[in-house]
């Protein structure tokens, strides 16, 4: 057997350096854009092309819990909110 090196690119917050761990996706992809494509798909914040932010550095544009996801916990593809698990997608609701 034998060893050699292998270069791939994976997605890190810019905030606290976590890694993007894709449990059903991988997280070492070919190309830099790939790494930044699936995290962002799963909930991550690209802004300007470069800063990438993790859900657990995301606090909820309704109530400021953390973690947060672009999309809500749901990943719903028709709005861009940043919402924790407990806000639900779409007008704020009246108090």
């Amino acid at each position: 057997m034998t060893a050699m090196p292998v270069t791939y690119f994976q997605a890190k917050c810019d905030m606290c350096g976590a890694l993007y761990d894709g449990e059903d996706d991988g997280s070492a992809f070919d190309t830099a854009n790939d790494a930044l494509g699936v995290a962002e798909s799963c909930g991550w914040l690209r802004e300007r092309t470069t800063l990438l932010t993790c859900p657990d550095c995301l606090k909820c544009a309704r109530c400021s819990e953390s973690p947060a996801w672009v999309g809500g916990a749901g990943l719903t593809a028709r709005h861009s909110q940043v919402l924790c698990e407990d806000c639900e997608p779409g007008p704020a609701k009246l108090t």
